[in-house]
């Protein structure tokens, strides 16, 4: 009787809706974020508005094919600009900020000779030597071998294109110190190749890709929740309701982008684009002596989350052709990202460590490469390398879930739990609530009929009334917070049928919002999750939609019919709301 007078004097009256602050502002700024991703490789790259680098007349351009003398020229020009006398003191890595350079200098001491391949694990750069550049370093060390065939240069390609220039020659004594003694100091410079033209051609595609990701928050999140406040304005939450302003707590619309499989597409392109930029993130993340640059180094390997990304997407449609494929639960994709870039900040330089698997990948640069008339390697193409860790990162969401199934069972072998059987502690659960479970008989139109079906009550949570729901109405909770909290349908749902998820890889709870509500002594009264009904897939199932509701958002029913097979009735809020509560 209260309830229902709270109902008519609230009726009509306008609801002051706002949205709560911090999670707007948490909301504009991962979008800003998401928007700037594609331009996060720029801060690497030569940037196509600057004065064109290495345009000095004593600065030599590397030539587009190599031959032996084209090589050491190349590398003796190099040696004259970056030596003792030209580089900061005791600096083992220095990067040259104006010509987008990385020279790395490594001193080895003829003792070490006794163990090859700890000498040669321990320069900086040496994942990217050739067999013969490594030979041509120990025999210069160690065998006392004229260091003069040590000077040399050679090109990465991406199949028959140049993308960068590995330089390497050695001087005698400790460079690094400036001082004359039983040691070595190797050099190794990273020159990525530098096009204005080609800059120019990704920031124009980097700049479409991020508007095209506003347009997708915006048509698929941002619409719907200026919807979600327009519709609460009008109308009540649910049909109990008696708040008269509401507060909406935003999600994170990350997982719609991350979802999206052009965007995986696009940012797959992108990072295939640019190679370079990944082998000099590489080569920063194999020294500790800049660490400004192996943090940037961290945010371009970051990006590799993407292929995670892509993989899950392809899995996620894998499972229509194959309802049977088992999947874990759905992962967080803010976990995988900061995952990425954990793995980006250790793996590369832990590998660098171990000599057996520098050997991996000097065979994998080796599968393609040519020599010049002295035998010498001319070029290495780097597309096995990036395939192999590519397909590591799209693994990557597969060791997750492997690792959180590991952890679940070994949680439920330590502590372990009395086993209920479901349709007791349910019926138990609902029989709490709202007395013995009733059987409803709902009869629709002769378009979609749904004839003597019984609803199963033990599906719905303590706080539901079955009857209600069949009415598209609630009632007033009788828990002793006195506070709606929704009723858990839509995960039922999804336990239920998995197949019903439109995305069953990656979870989507982060774009739900929050709605409280606050009647007029200023007491919650609302507190209940919505969520958006594109992400059930109507294809799997028997879904019948109604309009008949009087609330601002809608509500589902789960209907067992005669034939046991599970039926959705969909409430529909007001004005076509494209929310439910879940």
């Amino acid at each position: 009787m209260l309830a229902g007078l709270l109902r008519i004097t609230t009726e009509g009256m306008p609801r002051r809706v706002v949205f709560k602050r911090t999670s707007l502002v948490f909301c504009q700024v991962i979008i800003f974020n998401l928007v700037a991703t594609p331009f996060l490789v720029n801060i690497f790259e030569a940037s196509s508005f600057d004065e064109a680098p290495r345009l000095s007349e004593t600065f030599p351009k590397p030539a587009s094919y190599i031959n032996h003398t084209s090589s050491r020229v190349f590398a003796n020009h190099l040696q004259m600009h970056y030596n003792a006398s030209s580089l900061p003191p005791q600096a083992r890595y220095y990067r040259d900020r104006v010509n987008f350079i990385d020279v790395m200098r490594t001193p080895v001491s003829v003792a070490d000779c006794t163990h090859p391949s700890t000498l040669l694990g321990g320069i900086l750069g040496v994942v990217y030597f050739p067999s013969d550049a490594k030979q041509a370093v120990l025999d210069c060390i160690c065998a006392n071998v004229s260091c003069h065939v040590v000077p040399r240069s050679w090109h990465f390609t991406v199949v028959t294109k140049p993308v960068s220039t590995s330089v390497l020659w050695i001087v005698p004594g400790d460079d690094s110190l400036n001082v004359e003694s039983t040691a070595w100091t190797v050099y190794y410079a990273y020159v990525p190749d530098v096009n204005r033209l080609w800059q120019t051609e990704k920031s124009m595609y980097r700049l479409i890709v991020g508007l095209a990701i506003l347009a997708r928050l915006f048509r698929s999140y941002g619409i719907h929740v200026l919807r979600l406040r327009s519709n609460l304005q009008q109308f009540p939450f649910h049909a109990t309701s008696t708040a008269v302003r509401y507060e909406i707590e935003l999600g994170d619309p990350t997982c719609i982008i991350t979802a999206d499989p052009w965007l995986c597409v696009a940012f797959l392109i992108d990072i295939w684009a640019t190679t370079e930029i990944i082998g000099q993130a590489c080569l920063r993340m194999c020294q500790m002596d800049d660490l400004v640059s192996y943090g940037l180094a961290i945010l371009c390997l970051g990006r590799t989350v993407w292929c995670s990304f892509g993989a899950l997407v392809i899995v996620n449609s894998l499972r229509r052709w194959s309802p049977n494929l088992r999947l874990y639960p759905p992962l967080n994709s803010t976990i995988l990202v900061l995952l990425a870039y954990i793995i980006a900040a250790l793996l590369p330089l832990a590998q660098s460590q171990w000599p057996p698997l520098v050997e991996v990948y000097t065979w994998l640069f080796s599968i393609v490469r040519t020599f010049d008339e002295e035998g010498q390697t001319v070029t290495l193409d780097n597309v096995f390398v990036m395939i192999v860790y590519l397909l590591s990162m799209c693994a990557m969401p597969f060791g997750v879930g492997i690792a959180q199934d590991l952890w679940r069972k070994l949680h439920r072998r330590l502590y372990p739990k009395q086993r209920v059987s479901p349709s007791k502690f349910h019926t138990k659960l609902a029989t709490q609530s709202l007395g013995k479970p009733r059987i409803r008989r709902h009869s629709r139109g002769s378009k979609g009929r749904i004839k003597n079906s019984r609803v199963a009550s033990h599906w719905f949570h303590a706080k539901s009334s079955v009857s209600e729901y069949i009415d598209s109405t609630f009632r007033a909770p009788s828990a002793t917070d006195g506070v709606f909290h929704g009723d858990g349908t839509l995960g039922e749902l999804f336990r239920l049928n998995p197949l019903v998820r439109v995305q069953a890889t990656l979870s989507q709870r982060g774009i739900s919002c929050r709605v409280r509500g606050y009647d007029s002594q200023d007491t919650l009264v609302d507190d209940a999750r919505v969520h958006l009904i594109s992400q059930i897939d109507t294809k799997q199932i028997r879904l019948f939609q109604s309009q008949d509701s009087q609330a601002a958002v809608g509500v589902l029913v789960l209907l067992l019919g005669d034939t046991e097979k599970l039926e959705v009735v969909l409430h529909r809020g007001r004005l076509n709301s494209p929310w439910i509560i879940s």
